[in-house]
């Protein structure tokens, strides 16, 4: 499980890296926008932002998602068990996220990271207390990716 863990994190990574660069030209001018209390300017940024990453990871990832094992095969010597599984919902989650790095950039921007950060710690506190009852009761290995 750890080998299809890396290797999901490598593809995760790879794909999150592409998203990130373009994001990173956007933020600066959600940033300034905010700052000149451009209310309209700053919402459709955020909201086009959102639009061109979740396109991109669609470009990026439609076809690994149709072609993994496939991919996967070419890629390593032996493909570990999960690795499809754990890649394809990888990419499930980064879809999420994609949608809400422009709203992260907006948070910062408003200079209020406190509840963002209290609610950041809450959350993976969270997560790690249902993760810890998921494989107690034997849950599969996937459900890390659900919670």
């Amino acid at each position: 499980m750890n080998a299809a863990m890396g290797v999901s994190n490598q593809v995760r990574s790879t794909v999150n890296t592409f998203i990130t660069n373009f994001t990173m030209a956007v933020n600066p001018q959600i940033t300034k926008s905010y700052a000149n209390n451009d209310w309209h300017r700053t919402n459709d940024l955020m909201f086009l932002s959102s639009k061109i990453s979740a396109a991109l990871l669609f470009i990026l990832g439609f076809p690994l998602v149709f072609n993994i094992d496939y991919v996967l095969n070419i890629w390593l010597d032996t493909v570990p068990e999960y690795t499809s599984t754990f890649v394809l919902l990888s990419l499930m989650a980064l879809l999420i996220g994609a949608f809400t790095i422009p709203f992260n950039c907006l948070m910062f921007a408003t200079g209020k990271i406190k509840y963002y950060q209290i609610s950041c710690v809450i959350i993976n506190v969270t997560g790690i207390i249902a993760l810890y009852l998921f494989f107690k009761y034997n849950f599969g290995p996937y459900v890390i990716f659900y919670v």
